[in-house]
């Protein structure tokens, strides 16, 4: 009898809840949230690898750097950006930039970095999508200035935002000297 009466309320409650549609997509039968518990994370799918379109914004940004053009360097990039670098002595500098304090950091690099227009850049960027509307980048370059060539090794963090491709985060090693607190020395 006890079975009987078990099996009959199994019954009662399975049918009302079929009938019943879920409120939130997170908690239906089958979904990630409601196998782990972690409501409103849906993984999300790559369907479309945008390279061309990463490619494009990151081109925009080389001849920015090579023309000296700061404002289409900033152009390219979401503000606030996080930055990540380090010094010789291997010590991780970051920071959220908003769009004031990039200005204000870049025009002193760009001022440094004479000779732009002859500079010869190789990339090999790796992508790694995410999803479709963000990824990772990774670039070994090598700049040639002249005789001399040198290697440089970096990531972005790029997203779409508004249709289009931009920066959210940039990591390059070896800016982290040219970062630290200026100490004033009197002559």
């Amino acid at each position: 009898m006890t079975r009987i009466a078990i099996a009959a309320i199994s019954l009662l409650a399975s049918v009302a809840l079929a009938q019943t549609p879920p409120s939130d997509t997170s908690k239906a039968p089958g979904s990630m949230s409601a196998k782990t518990g972690m409501s409103g994370w849906t993984p999300r799918k790559v369907t479309h690898e945008d390279k061309k379109g990463i490619e494009a914004m990151l081109t925009k940004m080389d001849n920015a750097w090579k023309t000296g053009d700061l404002a289409a360097s900033a152009a390219v990039v979401d503000f606030p950006v996080y930055m990540v670098t380090d010094d010789a002595k291997g010590t991780v500098y970051t920071d959220s930039w908003t769009k004031d304090m990039y200005m204000t950091n870049m025009t002193e690099a760009m001022k440094n970095m004479t000779g732009m227009k002859d500079i010869k850049v190789k990339h090999n960027r790796k992508y790694d999508f995410l999803t479709d509307a963000m990824a990772i980048v990774y670039d070994n370059a090598s700049m040639t200035m002249g005789k001399q060539t040198i290697n440089v090794r970096s990531s972005s963090l790029v997203i779409q935002k508004d249709g289009k491709w931009m920066i959210k985060s940039m990591m390059e090693g070896g800016w982290g000297d040219s970062m630290k607190p200026k100490t004033e020395t009197k002559g």
